[in-house]
């Protein structure tokens, strides 16, 4: 995926070549690779969506899904575009696999179908900490008190298999 060149000139009497070198990299390798969101950059977004734009009225809540809406299992790389303006994360490893497989990628957000190509997803402290401090968790309800952010843990629901039992 990721491309370094190293080119030579020949000149030999009147022809020229060139040589180039490309390092191939597997999706694992991007997604440690990869730079990262600052976990200020992520808390401001968040409390700009909790504060509204210029004192309107927001919501009293913002929830940070902990699943990832490609493979809808618990996120474990955490990532998002670096264009992207939302705090909402998916699987950086899934998507990656997921258009590396594409005979045709597109490199889109899956939240918000903004152009993201491989090389610019961010991994994103926050959602990563949210992920590990609630495990078994399926969402992050995070709230602004005073000058405190809030976060509650909203576990899984459980399956309810047997509707007909009712």
């Amino acid at each position: 995926m990721e491309r370094s060149s190293y080119s030579a000139e020949f000149h030999l009497n009147q022809y020229q070549g060139y040589i180039f070198v490309a390092t191939r990299r597997t999706a694992e390798d991007v997604v440690k690779l990869q730079q990262f969101i600052p976990l200020g950059e992520s808390l401001a977004m968040v409390v700009s969506l909790l504060s509204g734009p210029n004192g309107t009225l927001a919501p009293d809540k913002v929830s940070l899904p902990l699943v990832c809406p490609i493979t809808f299992k618990p996120l474990q790389n955490p990532c998002r575009g670096a264009a992207c303006d939302h705090p909402v994360c998916f699987e950086g490893l899934s998507y990656l696999q997921l258009y590396q497989s594409s005979k045709d990628p597109r490199w889109k957000c899956v939240i918000c179908g903004e152009v993201v190509q491989w090389y610019e997803i961010r991994s994103d402290i926050l959602t990563a900490k949210l992920a590990e401090e609630f495990s078994g968790c399926e969402k992050v309800n995070v709230s602004l008190d005073g000058t405190k952010l809030i976060f509650r843990g909203i576990p899984f629901e459980p399956e309810n298999e047997d509707m007909d039992e009712k």
